[in-house]
């Protein structure tokens, strides 16, 4: 699976879907139910309960609990710019670049505003641009380091 990031997309596709059993997710992603069970069974962001068959288990993208908001005013979305941190967080600890378009997908507000708030927090995350071959500009981000 070279060129092709499959936990990143099966992030995005929990996080839109809630929960998926791995051929579910497998169809969603456009991926061998094998390479899914192999992504899934090694990323920390996933996981399923463990009643019933493999074949019928549900995963989920797991997500920290949201922290109270602290901050000015309501939260835009109905979450908190602190619980977003806390999600866009829990996304980029994988250590892993991941397009910004992606996470906005995963209802993390503003992204660049929620990467600015975690830099003031002492968080090192990378941002750059990259244009592809349809010359479309994507923005990716990377946990350098935490404080």
């Amino acid at each position: 699976m070279t060129g092709r990031d499959l936990a990143s997309e099966i992030a995005v596709f929990l996080a839109d879907r809630g929960e998926a059993t791995a051929a579910e997710v497998a169809a969603g992603v456009r991926a061998r139910r094998c390479d899914v069970l192999d992504a899934l069974s090694r990323d920390g962001r996933f996981y399923g309960p463990y009643t019933g068959s493999a074949r019928r288990r549900l995963y989920q993208l797991t997500l920290p609990a949201a922290a109270p908001y602290t901050g000015p005013g309501p939260a835009g979305n109905g979450a908190s710019p602190a619980s977003q941190c806390q999600r866009l967080l829990a996304v980029l600890s994988d250590g892993r670049a991941h397009r910004s378009l992606d996470l906005y997908r995963m209802g993390l507000g503003v992204v660049h505003s929620r990467v600015a708030d975690l830099r003031a927090r002492g968080h090192e995350i990378a941002c750059w641009l990259e244009v592809t071959g349809r010359g479309d500009r994507v923005y990716l981000y990377r946990l350098e380091k935490r404080p």
